[in-house]
């Protein structure tokens, strides 16, 4: 199924202008109702009851995935349908809880400093190279996740692929939910202040601050998607012929994705806000919510705000893929289709088999072939 490139120039488009959009819209609006709501006096609490809620919830989805995809099946739409809209909204807001906790907590203990910053990149990037997770510091618009694979909603990936059922596997979902998961929250809170602060050195006006930053991030993933292709390449050669220079090559590709992610989501959402600062918070931002959710439900991107576990390094053939072939798959081809196509897709090709990949189930093949990390 070959992709035109009128076909990637709509899916850029797509990414940079609607999809994205609506994820922040997602994560910006549930960040915002949870310090309206949750202890809003005390940030203390709040941050360390988002921290709970968070850990709790995605705890459970490791110990619930094979009850849940054994049950919740395909051949029972309706049931289906509602399970997996609920399963996803659940764990996304689980995920927004768990930054928001640390993120509250890390500005109430160490404050916003530059030193600090340094220190939170430092120490996120370093913990997650040793630990070959880090390209789970990836995010829209540099990361997707399609709504295809029926049959894999509920499998989520620990960092080890420990067996289901024993005492390492506890250890790894621990390590992985509250580790793991700071790490690669330590970096992304490391770009985002060093680009906040030397932003505020240069302009004092806070609206120019969001306008320029949110140009340059657009201009520059423009760039990014655009190079994918013949990095994609150089990345396929080496996961065959150098493995360990394949995993160095992507994790300096996902370091400069992420950090015009980064540009991109303080961009637009210190945008957002500035724009809807004088509008009632309650309703403006129960809308917001809906809208995000709603509409990434709708386009069947839903499950990219899920908390879907985490990847290793090196483990996609393809390298990174930035953009989504949403209109060359979703609007020509059925689900069947998607399933049987040997286009890349989300960084690895449909037909690829996994079967190196130690797993605790056989579904791991399929999450990697519909999840773009």
């Amino acid at each position: 199924m070959a992709t035109s490139n009128t076909e990637r120039a709509i899916d850029i488009a797509l990414v940079l202008f609607f999809f994205s959009p609506l994820v922040i819209c997602y994560w910006s609006s549930t960040w915002t109702i949870l310090d309206l709501y949750l202890f809003p006096s005390n940030q203390i609490v709040s941050g360390w009851v988002s921290v709970g809620v968070s850990v709790s919830i995605m705890g459970m989805t490791f110990l619930l995935q094979s009850r849940l995809n054994g049950c919740i099946r395909p051949e029972q739409p309706v049931r289906y349908v509602i399970v997996t809209r609920i399963y996803t909204y659940v764990t996304a807001f689980a995920v927004v809880n768990n930054w928001r906790g640390l993120w509250v907590l890390m500005d109430t203990y160490s404050g916003i400093t530059l030193p600090g910053a340094c220190w939170n990149l430092v120490g996120g990037v370093t913990g997650l190279v040793l630990l070959r997770g880090y390209r789970n510091i990836l995010a829209p618009p540099g990361a997707w996740s399609l709504d295809v694979n029926t049959e894999t909603h509920f499998t989520v990936l620990t960092l080890f692929r420990s067996k289901s059922g024993g005492i390492l596997h506890v250890i790894d979902v621990v390590f992985c939910v509250t580790v793991v998961s700071t790490l690669v929250l330590l970096v992304w809170r490391g770009k985002w202040l060093l680009l906040q602060l030397s932003l505020a050195l240069v302009l004092s006006n806070k609206l120019h601050q969001a306008v320029l930053t949110t140009v340059a991030a657009h201009v520059l993933q423009l760039v990014l998607c655009i190079t994918q292709f013949p990095a994609r390449k150089l990345s396929a050669y080496l996961h065959k012929e150098r493995p360990i220079l394949q995993v160095v090559y992507d994790n300096v590709c996902v370091f400069i994705i992420c950090y015009t992610s980064v540009m991109y989501w303080q961009g637009m959402w210190n945008l957002a806000r500035l724009l809807l600062e004088d509008s009632p918070p309650d309703l403006t931002q129960w809308l917001i919510h809906i809208i995000g959710f709603g509409g990434l439900m709708v386009l069947r991107l839903s499950t990219t705000i899920q908390f879907p576990g985490y990847f290793i390094d090196g483990e996609f053939p393809q390298g990174v893929v930035l953009t989504p072939a949403y209109v060359s798959t979703f609007f020509t081809t059925s689900s069947h289709g998607l399933k049987n196509s040997t286009e890349p897709f989300h960084g690895i090709s449909m037909t690829t088999v996994t079967s190196d990949i130690p797993s605790p189930d056989n579904a791991i093949g399929d999450i990697l072939e519909s999840t773009h990390m």
